[in-house]
């Protein structure tokens, strides 16, 4: 369930318009599928650094 940007009150994923005071919620159904694609590039910086940082590590060891 997500909530109503001006009341506050819990309105059904489906919504596009908060059954108590009639707001738009549109807008918040796109904030939060930004907010997770922001979730997703974070996390695939972190893998991809995580990848350079040991491919870094090997190709040090395998130089020693």
């Amino acid at each position: 369930m997500k909530t109503c940007p001006k009341c506050g009150c819990e309105v059904d994923d489906e919504d596009q318009f908060c059954k108590f005071c009639g707001a738009p919620l549109t807008d918040l159904q796109s904030k939060q599928e930004i907010r997770q694609m922001e979730h997703v590039k974070i996390i695939l910086m972190l893998i991809l650094f995580l990848c350079i940082v040991l491919g870094c590590y090997y190709l040090w060891r395998r130089g020693h």
